[in-house]
């Protein structure tokens, strides 16, 4: 009798996902120029993560708890970090943390905050004075001044008897 051994060989659908995956973070920036009064965000994104995932940042290697003027707002997901409003003391290197049961990882981004710009309108005063050995020249402020021959200064645009 001869027997014959047949092997079969199941093809399982991937609709079953038996995947350990440690998260990955997409990288993320601030706005290249954020000024001082600004408002500014980011958003740490978890890719292809298994859920539950933990978020937590930090400040220059140091956890944020309740830093003045920053707020984080975290999902399942992804975790915002916003800073309103901006301050000298809010530039440094921020760092978002995510955590899993299969690994953890880390990503940091700096913030340069520039200061407020300021326009100021320079306003000198000059005064001039004036002798009779003048005789018609110009100022330095290039004002045409006529010293009549009598000595009396004559300003420009105003009539004079």
């Amino acid at each position: 009798m001869l027997y014959e051994i047949i092997f079969c060989c199941i093809i399982v659908p991937t609709c079953f996902s038996f995947r350990n995956d440690s998260p990955r973070i997409k990288e993320f920036t601030f706005p290249s120029r954020v000024v001082v009064g600004s408002r500014t965000f980011t958003m740490c994104f978890s890719e292809n993560a298994d859920l539950p995932v933990t978020f937590k940042w930090y400040k220059d290697s140091k956890p944020i708890l309740n830093l003045t003027g920053v707020t984080i707002k975290t999902d399942d997901e992804f975790s915002v970090i916003i800073i309103n409003p901006v301050s000298e003391s809010s530039k440094g290197h921020y760092t978002c943390s995510i955590k899993n049961s299969f690994g953890e990882v880390s990503y940091t981004a700096i913030l340069t905050v520039v200061g407020k710009e300021n326009f100021y309108v320079r306003i000198q005063v000059i005064r001039l004075d004036f002798s009779s050995s003048l005789n018609g020249q110009l100022t330095d402020c290039q004002l045409p001044i006529e010293t009549p021959s009598n000595g009396d200064i004559v300003t420009p645009g105003k009539s004079h008897d």
